[in-house]
């Protein structure tokens, strides 16, 4: 059956063939689910080649502006919502055991007390209210059989019974309506605040962004995957906790007017059911997939561009960004159509199955009527309970729209745990396979925080190897530098050179145990008692008081004054800002106040606010002219005189007392810096 018109769907291919290519990385496939409505996911990294994108399908038209965006996810096979993807974790689990993974931590958790009484109470309130519905159809039947025999006493008295249904009714009603959604909102808190907890723990929101398999979009994962569950989780639960509770209740009211009718039910319920799932659960699971993964792309492009504004304004780019975005939101205006037929499919399938349902009880027992054997209340009744049951029984049928996009977020949120909670285990497992044989070690890179800050030895590397981490398409990592040993002492100062690629950067991310591909033992400090200052920093959204604060760690015990602010300040060349900002006044978007030297001082800032033991500084005065490089370098001399720098000018070198300069294929030497030469002679100033 064709989903789209032949003109949307050439406009659409026609859009995806302008805008994108994929190069896929590995060659993961969809497997098959266990259960008939499971998805399995990948995650990846897809590059994106935009050149046009959806213009054409929104009815207008723009030049073609080349340009390349990375987006965290992967895609294999077609794009039409058919879900091929696979989980890189127990992509085999079945559905229902991932669902009880996101669940039982909440009900296991602290709040567990709370959780189980606020259950219990919406679950009496439920089992209240529907056993209403119970009494209500004797109410109706004797108010139907009192107007078929014009029995006006019989009348009012069942008047009085619907009275007394209603006053008990509505603080039903209100007291289940208010505690099932207390329940859903401490649920979330407490989901969303765990997975905060855990995205910000072991660098886990650094390692899901950089790791051999990132995770797409965790944010959205986090924030709306979280909110959608634990809500249809609730509702659906309760749902079928009252339909099962109704079916109880009105299958005995059927069976005994006709038990025929429950015969014809449960064939009824079953091929529906049957049906509904087969036709179209696996696509609108998909589908719902889709949805999240897309629109997150979206959110994620946008970000980008808020991220890198000024480039993108120097660059006079923002057409072509335009026409990446406009790409992505093809991909949502795509999946959304398709969703939005599939929706519709399913909605003239439900509709032919609920009238249905309305016409079977009454062509059943219609015939005993006929005869004398019931009353015309009976009749009433009889319809009533079929199609109590007849809920209960097609909940798959009716709310089919929302168990699939329950699938899509229980394995959206099953992944995210499991590559949070996991994740170290399952990196250091691919890392001594990518390693064996290539350095004979076979493990992991070691990272113990275990040496004295009262001590003399600061840092110490022992056979220290780095490798890149195995390509997704070939499954080979390539050596960056090989065995290397060296201890690093308190006075003493190493700066790092060696030209680019030769791993400089990589060393300081393996040092603060960022970079796990290799092997060796890296012993250090604990981390309060360490800095370190990026190239890039970043600025937080506050104030100045703030901005200098962010770092703060060891020191945090000692009272911090206007006056200490004040002397970081002036000890980084920064004493204007004061001018520009007070310290405790309005928060600022300082990344648009400040340049890319003014930012690299600042860093230097927080680094005098809180006087590490020892310092790592990847290449951060790369934007600082000489002079005030030189009163930076003397300053933190001052103060923190253990420290290693990543560096390219050969000026660095006074500012040290040894020199690691790392060579090609992994070779490394180690100098005093009175005896380091620049190796290239065509160069004066830069390694």
């Amino acid at each position: 059956m064709n989903v789209m018109g032949e003109e949307e769907r050439a406009a659409l291919l026609s859009v995806r063939r302008r805008h994108t290519t994929g190069s896929v990385a590995g060659s993961a496939r969809r497997t098959d689910s266990v259960g008939g409505l499971e998805l399995q996911p990948s995650v990846g990294v897809t590059r994106r080649t935009s050149t046009r994108n959806g213009r054409d399908f929104l009815r207008h038209s723009r030049s073609r502006n080349p340009s390349y965006t990375t987006i965290p996810v992967e895609e294999v096979g077609d794009r039409t919502g058919e879900g091929r993807r696979r989980s890189t974790a127990n992509s085999t689990k079945p559905l229902a055991l991932k669902a009880l993974e996101v669940i039982l931590p909440y009900y296991t958790s602290e709040e567990r007390r709370l959780a189980v009484a606020l259950v219990c109470t919406v679950l009496v309130l439920a089992a209240g209210h529907t056993s209403l519905s119970v009494v209500t159809s004797y109410a109706e039947r004797d108010l139907t059989t009192a107007l078929a025999t014009k029995d006006q006493p019989e009348f009012f008295q069942a008047i009085v019974k619907f009275v007394g249904i209603i006053i008990l009714a509505v603080p039903l009603q209100a007291g289940y309506y208010y505690v099932r959604e207390i329940l859903t909102l401490r649920w979330r808190t407490w989901l969303t605040s765990h997975l905060m907890d855990m995205y910000f723990s072991n660098d886990s929101y650094y390692r899901l962004k950089v790791g051999q398999r990132p995770l797409d979009n965790p944010d959205q994962r986090i924030c709306e995957d979280a909110a959608a569950f634990t809500t249809r989780v609730v509702d659906l639960s309760l749902t079928l906790f009252k339909y099962t509770i109704s079916t109880v209740s009105f299958i005995g009211i059927l069976w005994t007017i006709a038990p025929e009718l429950v015969i014809v039910l449960s064939a009824y319920a079953s091929i529906g059911t049957y049906t509904s799932v087969k036709l179209f659960g696996r696509k609108l699971a998909a589908l719902a997939y889709d949805t999240s993964l897309k629109e997150g792309n979206l959110r994620y492009g946008l970000v980008r561009v808020q991220e890198h504004t000024e480039s993108i304004a120097f660059l006079g780019s923002a057409s072509i960004e335009l026409n990446i975005v406009l790409g992505m939101l093809a991909d949502v205006v795509e999946v959304l159509s398709n969703r939005i037929k599939w929706d519709c499919k399913l909605e003239v399938y439900s509709s032919i199955y609920s009238y249905l349902t309305i016409l079977l009880p009454t062509l059943v027992v219609s015939p005993r009527y006929f005869r004398g054997e019931i009353e015309l209340g009976v009749v009433t009744q009889a319809a009533i309970a079929f199609s109590r049951i007849m809920d209960a029984a097609s909940i798959v049928v009716d709310n089919l729209g929302s168990v699939s996009s329950l699938n899509a977020e229980i394995v959206r949120l099953h992944d995210l745990l499991q590559a949070m909670g996991k994740g170290h285990r399952a990196q250091s497992d691919s890392l001594q396979t990518a390693t064996q044989g290539a350095d004979g070690g076979g493990s992991s890179i070691q990272v113990k925080e275990d040496l004295d800050e009262k001590g003399h030895l600061m840092l110490r590397v022992t056979d220290l190897s780095l490798r890149t981490p195995p390509s997704n398409l070939r499954n080979k990592s390539h050596s960056i530098i090989d065995r290397m040993t060296w201890d690093l002492r308190l006075g003493h100062s190493v700066l790092i050179a060696g030209a680019p690629g030769t791993g400089k950067s990589t060393l300081l991310r393996a040092i603060a145990g960022l970079w796990t591909y290799g092997g060796g033992e890296i012993r250090t400090l604990r981390k309060r008692h360490m800095m370190f200052l990026p190239q890039r920093p970043y600025l937080v959204l506050g104030t100045l008081m703030q901005q200098l604060l962010y770092a703060r760690g060891c020191n945090e015990g000692t009272p911090f004054t206007v006056k200490d602010a004040r002397d970081a300040l002036e000890k980084s060349n920064l004493s204007h800002l004061e001018a520009k900002a007070s310290f405790d006044g309005e928060e600022i978007n300082w990344e648009n106040i400040l340049s890319v030297g003014e930012s690299q001082k600042l860093a230097f800032a927080r680094l005098f606010v809180k006087r590490p033991k020892v310092a790592f500084l990847d290449e951060s005065t790369s934007a600082i002219g000489a002079q005030e490089e030189e009163d930076l370098y003397r300053n933190l001399q001052s103060l923190c005189k253990t420290y290693v720098s990543v560096g390219h000018r050969m000026t660095l070198v006074k500012y040290h007392t040894h020199v690691l300069q790392l060579e090609a294929r992994g070779g490394w030497k180690m100098y005093e810096s009175k005896d380091f030469t620049c190796p290239s002679r065509s160069a004066s100033d830069h390694f």
